[in-house]
């Protein structure tokens, strides 16, 4: 299953510099295939960090290296890296501008996000909005990803955090990139900050992933 997703973008990638490259290919033209092979090798670089994540965490490697971070910049940073990833689906932040600065890894909170939002886009094969929003709550700060995709029933929301789980859809298999590990890295990186991680669904009306950072 990883070789089979590595292979598919990793063709993109190659496909799109040799015609890139090749004589006669216009400016525009050049251009775009740049882009999909800009997106291909991040999807490649995604795959590998999950499963450097999951190993670290099997193996008891998986360290913490906290410092104070403002979440309001961590979020946004985030939030505009996903924007520019995709063309179909609007990603927004709404968070308050008064959000505290809090001990986290930031490069993993980061990926938390990045693995909420890419599931978020993946599960709204229709496009519309992915809105990630913060609260304090409960001396707690929350953060959510909430989609407007094809929601996910009660029976299979605790499923979503297993190794290698894929949601059963009416969607064509092949319309559902990714090996299935986002969701479970998202839990281990989250528990090991001292947090919880849960999922609000209905079919049909979308998604809100929640997780705790303290």
């Amino acid at each position: 299953m990883v070789s089979h997703e590595l292979k598919t973008p990793l063709t993109i990638v190659l496909g799109g510099i040799k015609t890139a490259l090749s004589e006669g290919i216009g400016t525009q033209d050049a251009h775009m295939l740049l882009q999909d092979a800009e997106w291909g090798a991040q999807t490649m670089a995604d795959i590998v960090d999950n499963l450097l994540e999951l190993s670290r965490w099997q193996a008891r490697r998986l360290v913490m290296l906290r410092t104070k971070v403002n979440m309001s910049a961590a979020i946004n940073s985030v939030v505009e890296r996903s924007s520019h990833k995709v063309r179909e689906h609007k990603v927004v932040a709404d968070i308050p501008g008064t959000l505290p600065e809090i001990p986290i890894d930031r490069t993993r909170i980061e990926r938390i996000l990045d693995n909420l939002i890419d599931n978020a886009i993946k599960y709204s094969p229709d496009g519309g909005e992915v809105r990630v929003s913060a609260r304090i709550e409960t001396d707690q700060l929350v953060v959510s990803v909430r989609d407007q995709g094809i929601g996910i029933a009660a029976v299979d929301a605790e499923k979503l955090f297993q190794p290698f789980a894929r949601l059963e859809t009416h969607l064509p298999s092949s319309s559902i990139k990714g090996i299935g590990l986002g969701l479970v890295v998202c839990r281990r990186l989250v528990e090991a900050h001292g947090g919880s991680i849960w999922v609000e669904s209905e079919p049909g009306k979308g998604s809100v992933f929640s997780f705790t950072c303290l």
